[in-house]
């Protein structure tokens, strides 16, 4: 396998950096996993960063090295319809960003506020 250079590999590097980060605010934190679909497209694939299935709804966590990728955008568009589809639950979508350049949703201290929010969407800028 050929090894990743520049902004793909430091986008990977990043977001297993925030992984293991969320990892210790959250035992049970899934990362990484592949889901198949089907839609109107044909068979899709789908890996979410990580999310975090809670008794009434999910967390879904998108790594972007900055907030002018769109990690809103996948969380919205894909992410959440499919978690929410196979869970049957609502789903909040936490974009966690090293660097922060707009905010598109408001703007958590630690993962944990996640845990109480009941908005649909929120930032957390991990330096890593």
């Amino acid at each position: 396998m050929k090894r990743q250079r520049g902004s793909r590999a430091r986008g990977n590097s990043y977001e297993a950096k925030a992984c293991r980060q969320l990892r210790k605010h959250f035992d049970a934190l899934r990362s990484g996993e592949w889901i198949r679909f089907r839609d109107y497209h044909g068979t899709g694939f789908a890996q979410p960063d990580s999310f975090l299935v809670l008794s009434d709804r999910l967390l879904c966590f998108e790594c972007k090295l900055s907030t002018r990728q769109d990690g809103v955008g996948q969380i919205a568009n894909l992410y959440k319809p499919l978690l929410a589809h196979i869970f049957q639950k609502p789903v909040t979508g936490v974009l966690v960003v090293k660097y922060l350049y707009e905010v598109p949703a408001p703007l958590i201290d630690e993962p944990e506020e996640a845990l109480v929010s009941q908005l649909p969407f929120l930032t957390w800028q991990y330096l890593g």
